[in-house]
């Protein structure tokens, strides 16, 4: 056992040299309190580790040792302040995105300088993330219910206090997780997009100076012809139809929807604002739809979204002529070599005596031609009837077939129940399927 000299071991004796060299270091200027009092936390000091090592015998004075050298260290160092209005951005939740703070430009609310001097905030509702512009907010949004409102910077507080009603102040955002909540889905409708008057369900002026229901002044009516086309965002496809409203000779309202048919997210604005018109832009095309790309889980049935549009009657002798186009869309990012437009149909209200076969004939427009094709209750024979119609369709491309169906007027029919579907390989592979109820306005003479 080796004998301890007088100056302890060597730990000892380097535990003497580091507290000596500490006391020459304190002045009487180290001992005295922080001037001014500070608010803050404060480290703890050097004195105080002293003390401890005193305490806690030979580790501590180790630990001490190690503590009482020159080279500055993150626990002598208060805190720095944290930079003003810089946060992390959290990950997008479905809770409701916080208001912004009022703008303090000079430029009035809403004009599309104010709106975009900040970059947007990405938000995400029932999976689906989208940039919400500067100043616009989402308000209350309940994750159980499908629509969701974002409200432009200067909407009305008495507006934003109605989360459900989002015309003419806001967007409108649907998003449908299931098939029953396709099924009781409310306006917008993805069929809306096909017809003239899919622009609302109620006489209703969504007009941004005042919102007003239709009055014995108005006249409420579609101004023009709606504007179709298909849009690609992110690699998916949206079907949009844009509609120019007249309430009266004074009053007028832009509404526009757009459907995302596989993955069941419709966007819509009614009489929103022409300077919101960028920000409106700026969200359809910030939609982030992967996360919802097929929420009912149809695959490749659902790749072709099919949509009927107006049909126009005449009369030729003792028929009733109904003739409509039916529009075959590719929504999918696959390419079709031969798609094959098929429709047939049942009757819906029936003839007056259903023991009777309707007597009509349903007809395809084949370049300048008509051809006849199955239609009532003949099963499957319709399978294979348009293999020589097929079509290629490219992604986000679109081909419209017109049909017409002769109906004798002695049916008396006040509908007809028609079914579009959308084969390849020879009927064999199913990419898309629409049912559509066609008014016939039968009167027997």
């Amino acid at each position: 056992m080796t004998e301890k000299n007088d100056l302890g071991t060597p730990t000892e004796q380097l535990l003497r040299e580091a507290l000596a060299a500490r006391a020459n270091a304190i002045s009487p200027h180290d001992l005295r309190p922080a001037q001014p009092p500070s608010g803050r936390l404060r480290r703890l000091r050097p004195v105080r580790l002293v003390l401890g090592i005193a305490m806690f015998g030979l580790a501590a004075s180790v630990a001490g040792y190690l503590t009482f050298n020159g080279t500055p260290t993150a626990i002598h160092q208060d805190p720095a302040p944290a930079p003003p209005s810089v946060s992390a951005s959290p990950t997008p939740t479905e809770s409701p995105t916080p208001s912004p703070s009022p703008s303090t430009s000079a430029e009035p609310s809403g004009s599309p300088s104010a709106s975009s001097k900040a970059a947007p905030t990405p938000t995400t509702f029932r999976n689906v993330t989208f940039g919400l512009p500067a100043g616009w907010t989402m308000e209350r949004p309940d994750p159980a219910y499908g629509q969701v409102c974002l409200f432009a910077p200067d909407a009305p507080a008495s507006a934003r206090a109605k989360a459900g009603i989002c015309d003419p102040y806001g967007v409108l955002i649907s998003v449908w997780n299931t098939a029953t909540e396709v099924e009781n889905a409310i306006w917008p409708y993805e069929s809306s997009l096909d017809v003239d008057g899919g622009w609302g369900t109620q006489p209703y002026c969504p007009v941004w100076d005042g919102p007003h229901g239709i009055g014995s002044g108005d006249d409420l009516r579609l101004v023009g012809k709606p504007e179709r086309s298909v849009a690609a965002v992110g690699g998916h496809y949206a079907q949009t139809t844009k509609w120019l409203v007249q309430c009266n000779a004074r009053e007028r309202f832009t509404t526009q929807i757009w459907s995302f048919h596989k993955e069941q997210v419709l966007v819509s604005t009614s009489g929103l604002r022409d300077d919101y018109r960028d920000d409106l832009l700026s969200i359809v095309n910030s939609l982030d739809l992967s996360k919802h790309a097929d929420p009912l889980n149809r695959g490749e049935s659902s790749d072709i979204r099919i949509g009927f549009g107006a049909a126009t009657t005449s009369v030729e002798g003792d028929r009733e002529v109904v003739t409509f186009p039916v529009t075959w869309t590719n929504i999918s990012a696959t390419a079709y070599n031969a798609v094959e437009p098929v429709l047939t149909g049942d009757p819906l209200d029936g003839p007056v005596d259903v023991t009777k076969r309707p007597d009509g004939v349903l007809e395809r427009k084949d370049g300048a031609g008509w051809t006849s094709v199955p239609a009532f209750w003949q099963h499957s024979d319709w399978a294979y009837t348009a293999t020589s119609a097929a079509f290629p369709l490219a992604p986000g491309k679109s081909r419209t077939v017109t049909f017409r169906v002769r109906i004798t007027r002695q049916d008396q029919m006040n509908s007809h129940h028609f079914s579009a579907m959308a084969f390849v390989s020879k009927g064999i592979r199913s990419l898309g399927k629409a049912e559509y109820e066609l008014p016939i306005h039968v009167k027997t003479q």
